[in-house]
């Protein structure tokens, strides 16, 4: 999530913003010149309430539920069966080396299905 809202403030602020409209969150540039839909998806709404500041807002919340979510399995597993999964994980590593470049990749590819599943490209 942490690279997420990074990538969101560097396409939101970044220079390449006349290249992703969607991220400037500017419905002016989001609209055709013929003053019709923008993209024609009927499931997209008005929008007008969608904004910068409330997009990471609820990023950051998310993000922070993810966080106290995995401390509360993580001490669930710890009483109720005296698992430590941070222990486990060190060892896993520690055994096959591998999982951490694999591990990366794997984050770089759900980042990617992330922002490409959001992001719509207009050029004129």
């Amino acid at each position: 999530m942490l690279a997420f809202l990074g990538s969101i403030l560097v396409l939101h602020y970044g220079a390449n913003k006349d290249v992703y409209p969607y991220f400037a969150f500017d419905r002016a540039s989001q609209l055709p010149s013929d003053g019709g839909d923008v993209g024609g998806n009927p499931w997209e709404g008005g929008g007008d309430d969608y904004d910068f500041g409330r997009t990471f807002y609820a990023s950051s919340v998310t993000w922070a539920c993810e966080i106290v979510a995995g401390w509360i399995v993580r001490r669930i597993l710890w009483f109720g069966w005296k698992m430590d999964v941070t222990g486990e994980g060190r060892r896993d590593l520690g055994m096959w080396p591998e999982l951490l470049p694999t591990g990366v990749v794997v984050m770089v590819h759900v980042l990617q299905n992330m922002l490409f599943s959001i992001v719509r490209l207009r050029f004129h």
